[in-house]
């Protein structure tokens, strides 16, 4: 069977939090992936791992779908 389980890495804020500090942070978090700098150390690190950005609403939407897909496969995944 063909399965993988992509590990998302994610900044989470509690509810109620302003939301121009999430912005602030967001587009820091952005930018620090979109700098070469960041993209050369993270080759260099020896982790095989991209680098990866999504806002919050895309973010949302991938992590909705990885357990919409997990729930499809929770039979095979834990047999009874």
């Amino acid at each position: 069977m063909d399965v993988s389980c992509p590990i998302y890495y994610f900044f989470a804020f509690p509810k109620g939090t302003d939301q121009a500090i999430v912005d602030k942070f967001s587009q820091a978090v952005k930018e620090v992936n979109e700098s070469a700098e960041y993209q050369e150390a993270l080759k260099q690190s020896g982790y095989a791992q991209d680098v990866y950005y999504e806002d919050s609403a895309a973010a949302t939407a991938t992590l909705l779908k990885q357990q919409e897909d997990q729930v499809a496969i929770q039979d095979i995944l834990n047999p009874q």
